[in-house]
């Protein structure tokens, strides 16, 4: 199995009291990074890369700024894929890999204005004292070809994916007409409605009652997603369409409906629930776990939280459910054992040793 990876978002410099961090914004989110994790979404900034070649920048730029290595750089690539900052494709082939990566990116063309140009010709030429014959390349205008002129074009007039682009290519379609106007109308003659069009498609079902089910399913992700967007579910997962909602708000009571159902479908599927929060759980971390264990429980699902009694911030919170009869609802992650203020045993006496006897 062939993978890519690529570079999500874009960074700015943020100005603290202590000095300047790195940002990565990502849909208008912003994100803090590390210094390792900033170096590999550099690297993978304008590049796409296989995994094997990660590594190789990665351990040139770390022997060049003698950066000090917490955890290994596989590590942090695991971390910027769950936070989305890095995105990665995978295919039988690097050309699929290269499709999958793509194939849900949107292009957006960018370009700095000629003022933007001109005071930075002369800042980095005067100030700087960079040689003119190097910032002039400031003023340098790529010469594109006439697919990428096709590319550039297509994607300045709607927000497209590369696959919805490369099949506008082939069906050489020029003009696209903008997909919102019906919306913008309608939104326009009462700013209360709430509307989006979603489709949902279940593909490779075994019968026409599963398909459905896929099918609902896959309206459920596109409406959850924003709306305004088509999904496709199969047995191998969803592939997402569109997805620019323009004018909607995401956080809405059909959201949460959505969120909630895929959750009780999720949990009611299982034969046993492990909550875990974060490694240095809060009083956030095991409130929310507790509501889930509730969730649980009203599904007749067994659940238990795992978590850390030495590596938390919410030890009272904690004692005060334990002493609430709640004891055998906590396990610590290190051993499969009950957890409460003294690991009391059913009937008396305690766990001798181990993990979690303490």
């Amino acid at each position: 199995m062939k993978m890519l990876y690529t570079a999500n978002g874009r960074y700015i410099r943020c100005c603290t009291e202590e000095g300047t961090r790195p940002v990565i914004i990502v849909c208008e989110k912003e994100y803090e990074v590390d210094v390792q994790e900033f170096m590999l979404w550099s690297i993978l900034n304008w590049r796409i890369l296989r995994e094997e070649e990660i590594g190789s920048y990665y351990e040139k730029m770390a022997n060049n700024t003698n950066v000090t290595v917490h955890r290994s750089w596989q590590d942090c690539v695991q971390r910027l894929l769950v936070r989305g900052l890095i995105v990665a494709g995978t295919g039988d082939t690097e050309y699929d890999a290269l499709y999958d990566l793509l194939a849900c990116r949107f292009i957006f063309p960018i370009g700095a204005a000629w003022p933007l140009r001109v005071l930075s010709f002369l800042k980095l030429t005067f100030l700087e004292g960079i040689s003119w014959k190097i910032t002039r390349r400031l003023f340098h205008v790529d010469a594109r070809s006439s697919c990428e002129k096709k590319v550039i074009r297509l994607a300045r007039q709607t927000p497209l994916s590369c696959a919805e682009i490369i099949k506008s290519i082939e069906m050489d379609i020029r003009r696209l007409k903008d997909g919102y106007d019906v919306l913008d109308k309608i939104r326009a003659l009462d700013p209360s409605v709430n509307l989006s069009i979603s489709i949902g498609i279940g593909r490779g079902a075994k019968t026409l009652r599963e398909a459905q089910d896929m099918a609902v399913q896959a309206l459920d992700m596109a409406q959850g997603r924003g709306g305004d967007q088509a999904a496709e579910m199969t047995p191998d997962g969803f592939t997402f369409y569109g997805g620019v909602s323009h004018g909607v708000e995401k956080r809405s009571k059909v959201r949460s409906r959505i969120v909630a159902d895929q959750l009780v479908r999720l949990v009611k599927e299982a034969d046993h629930v492990v909550i875990m929060g974060h490694r240095m759980s809060d009083l956030d971390a095991i409130g929310a776990a507790e509501g889930v264990l509730r969730i649980c429980k009203i599904c007749d699902v067994p659940a238990v939280i795992a978590v850390r009694r030495d590596a938390t911030l919410a030890g009272s919170l904690i004692d005060a459910l334990c002493r609430a009869g709640q004891a055998d609802d906590f396990i610590d992650p290190r051993g499969l054992c009950p957890l409460s203020p003294r690991n009391a045993l059913r009937g008396g006496g305690y766990i001798p040793t181990g993990p979690c006897g303490k």
